[in-house]
């Protein structure tokens, strides 16, 4: 109990420490406004959760991090419903060539129970108190541009990704799994508006069965609009969906869909959406509000 404490203040002290460097220190460090390392049509990006195969150009990291909130969510694996705080929520990306970016998603969240039932991992909960919390899952992904976007073609792009056992379950906020994903991105300008699609597959372990798996789709689809040289709007749904035909708990379908948008100002760039949960296990209704900082860390080639 006492380690998973002291493992549970380090992640929360780590997040934080993160999320205010991209804030406020690491101004310092040549930052540029995110429309001109990461332009302004690209709005595939945070708030909305498709991922876009334009990226930036060698040497630039981006720092977005932000806040969330979720009504009424349910964790049938541990028998839980409450509601999420989620702060911070912080991705790091990093162009490490013209064609790869490396990216990190994690963050801290916190779940106030309001309801607690028998579950297949309930017997695992050890946390005080009407409140339990803990680092999320980090999610580790490298993403490759396949194909420049045309007159008449769209970008193509990969991206492969892992999920970290980070989160304990004792928390019940993480089921110490390992999962991977591979996932085709296409993006394309038609008619004055964004379209980006994600489509590929998860291999999602089950928290409840050492040697068994779930495999899902994964998808994603946004479109987005500026408005102006500063302002952009959009709207996406993104999830998974069970490929088996026998859905185990910790790996239920999930599906969400997001309505928001972003202001460019200055060096950094502000955003805001809601959130509507499509199934069961999504919280039905939430926000997220965040900000988004590039900063030059070395030399492109």
């Amino acid at each position: 109990m006492a380690e998973h404490k002291i493992q549970d203040m380090t992640g929360r002290v780590a997040c934080i420490a993160l999320a205010v460097w991209g804030a406020v220190v690491a101004p310092g460090a040549r930052a540029q406004s995110t429309a001109e390392a990461w332009p302004e049509r690209r709005a595939g990006q945070r708030p909305l959760a498709t991922v876009d195969p334009l990226l930036a150009e060698p040497g630039w990291l981006v720092i977005e991090s932000g806040a969330g909130y979720a009504h009424d969510r349910e964790i049938p694996a541990v028998g839980l419903r409450g509601n999420v705080l989620r702060v911070p929520e912080l991705t790091l990306r990093l162009s490490v060539a013209r064609r790869v970016e490396l990216r990190v998603d994690t963050g801290y969240e916190v779940l106030f129970v309001h309801d607690r039932r028998e579950a297949p991992l309930s017997a695992e909960l050890d946390y005080e108190g009407e409140a339990s919390s803990d680092i999320r899952d980090p999610v580790v992904s490298t993403l490759v541009r396949v194909r420049d976007e045309t007159g008449g073609a769209p970008a193509f792009g990969l991206k492969i990704a892992t999920r970290l056992p980070v989160a304990s379950n004792q928390s019940g906020l993480g089921l110490d799994t390992t999962d991977f994903f591979l996932a085709l991105l296409a993006a394309k300008d038609a008619a004055g508006v964004r379209w980006v699609a994600n489509l590929g597959l998860g291999i999602l372990e089950v928290p409840t069965a050492v040697t068994s798996q779930n495999d899902v789709l994964t998808y994603g689809f946004s479109v987005s609009r500026a408005i102006g040289s500063r302002i952009a709007v959009g709207a996406g749904v993104d999830g998974h969906v069970d490929l088996s035909g026998q859905v185990h708990p910790g790996t239920e379908d999930t599906s969400v869909a997001r309505l928001g948008g972003r202001f460019g100002a200055g060096a950094s760039t502000i955003d805001a959406a809601l959130l509507i949960g499509l199934t069961d296990v999504d919280a039905p209704i939430g926000i997220t509000i965040g900000v988004t900082r590039a900063f030059r860390v070395f030399e492109g080639s």
